[in-house]
């Protein structure tokens, strides 16, 4: 990824781009904050970190970097501070933060969320195929545009939001045993269960051939999405029918991934009707 570090601190700065640069990123570095503002409006970045001292408060840096940005680009906001936290983070609409000394581990555990987050970014932002509307699951660019305003709420009001990814594994063995259209329609008879099982504010879209993503938004409680995820996983394994017209089943991998942090919190793999009675 190519990383912008904006921090007046030598020593952070040379140890956190050693870092980076080791895990295969493209590094810039500027120690003011202004001329970081103009980088960011004059070329694309992936991620953004930063330390605001002497500032106490990073909201208007953020503000700012928002401000300079052409629409629809949300680099990866990682604040970076001897006290920064999640409070913090949230107020700031940062993505994600690490603390000072400077974890290695951590920033690399955070490097690996930003990365999953612009790849994600660039996914759902591809629309070279797209996929119509179908029985209640929206079409891949409608479901761009509501990835796109779950992350201004984020940046806003602090909202979060969980991605569910719903993947036919053996999409491709199927098409091969059968043929293309089986494999669509046990595809299908999958959505039809996800469907019931959402609540209703969840809003399901078709994001590949062989994938389905649910957009989980302002969770009532913490747990409430590795619930769901826990209730698909058990309770798709029952349902008997989500097979090809032949009786070949499907192999799910199911993936939640937190947003606007782009951590992967769950992923498992199951075979569809595995458990039916």
């Amino acid at each position: 990824m190519k990383v912008l570090i904006i921090d007046r601190d030598r020593l952070s700065t040379q140890i956190m781009q050693n870092h980076l640069q080791d895990l295969g990123h493209e590094v810039h570095v500027e120690q003011v904050k202004n001329n970081g503002l103009e980088m960011i409006k004059q070329q694309p970045f992936h991620a953004v970190i930063f330390d605001p001292s002497p500032l106490t408060d990073p909201r208007p840096f953020v503000l700012g970097v928002r401000r300079v940005l052409p629409q629809g680009q949300y680099p990866y906001i990682l604040l970076a501070s001897h006290n920064a936290d999640a409070n913090m983070c949230v107020k700031a609409g940062a993505n994600d933060f690490i603390t000072k000394p400077l974890d290695a581990d951590d920033l690399k555990l955070k490097m690996s969320y930003a990365d999953r987050y612009a790849a994600l970014f660039e996914y759902l932002g591809d629309f070279e195929t797209d996929y119509p509307y179908h029985n209640g699951v929206i079409q891949k660019s409608a479901f761009n545009q509501m990835f796109l305003s779950s992350i201004d709420r984020a940046d806003r009001y602090g909202d979060k939001t969980f991605l569910i990814f719903f993947v036919a594994d053996n999409y491709q063995e199927i098409a091969e045993a059968e043929s293309v259209e089986a494999a669509d329609e046990a595809f299908r008879k999958l959505s039809s269960y996800i469907i019931k099982l959402r609540r209703q504010s969840d809003i399901l879209g078709q994001t590949g051939r062989n994938e389905y993503c649910l957009m989980l938004q302002r969770p009532v409680h913490d747990q409430e999405p590795m619930e769901a995820t826990n209730r698909f996983h058990d309770t798709l394994q029952m349902f008997e029918d989500i097979k090809s017209p032949g009786g070949m089943s499907i192999n799910i991998r199911i993936k939640l991934i937190a947003i606007p942090t782009g951590d992967k919190m769950a992923e498992r793999l199951f075979e569809a009707s595995s458990k039916a009675a």
